[in-house]
C-alpha cells in the first residue's frame, strides 16, 4: 500500500529535544553572553495540530505492513 492511500499530514513538524544547561542563578544575570545550546535530537513528529505522525506525515496504525505481534 503506498502512501498516497494513506491518511497522511499536510504539514509535518519535527519536535525536538535540547540538552539541559545548568548554572547558577548569580552566573546567569551576570553573563553577557548568550544562553543556549546547539545539541539537539528529534523526539518525534507531528501536524499542526499536534497529532503525531512519521516523518513522511502518515498517521500510525495505517500501515498494514506493520503486523503487531501482540495482537
Amino acid at each position: 500500500m503506498g502512501t498516497s492511500k494513506l491518511k497522511t499530514a499536510n504539514k509535518v513538524f519535527a519536535r525536538l529535544s535540547f540538552s539541559d544547561i545548568v548554572m547558577s542563578r548569580d552566573e546567569l544575570f551576570a553573563t553577557q553572553d548568550e544562553v543556549c545550546s546547539c545539541d539537539f535530537m528529534i523526539t518525534g513528529y507531528e501536524d499542526e495540530d499536534g497529532n503525531e505522525c512519521d516523518s513522511d506525515g502518515v498517521y500510525p496504525g495505517q500501515d498494514p505492513a506493520q503486523v503487531d505481534m501482540f495482537m
